[in-house]
């Protein structure tokens, strides 16, 4: 942003990025015009193979201390 380089010092720079985010945190944009700098992007996706078995149990994909799968079938998890 070449309002942001514009400022002569690192730490005048700092805050007049400070203030671009503080305009993007609270979507004020008549403290900072952050609209063409930020554009609202929002893509999330996950995935993983799994192993149902043929009676449809789940199987553990892998052996964990920490945690288990705490459902019998798919129905279950999605309960």
């Amino acid at each position: 942003m070449l309002q942001v380089l514009a400022k002569p010092t690192v730490t005048e720079q700092i805050a007049e990025m400070r203030q671009w985010f503080r305009a993007f945190q609270t979507q004020n944009p008549r403290l900072r015009d952050y609209r063409p700098y930020f554009p609202a992007v929002l893509c999330y996706l996950e995935g993983a193979w799994t192993y149902t078995s043929p009676d449809g149990s789940i199987d553990e994909p892998f052996k964990s201390e920490r945690h288990h799968i705490d459902a019998k079938s798919w129905f279950d998890l999605q309960v």
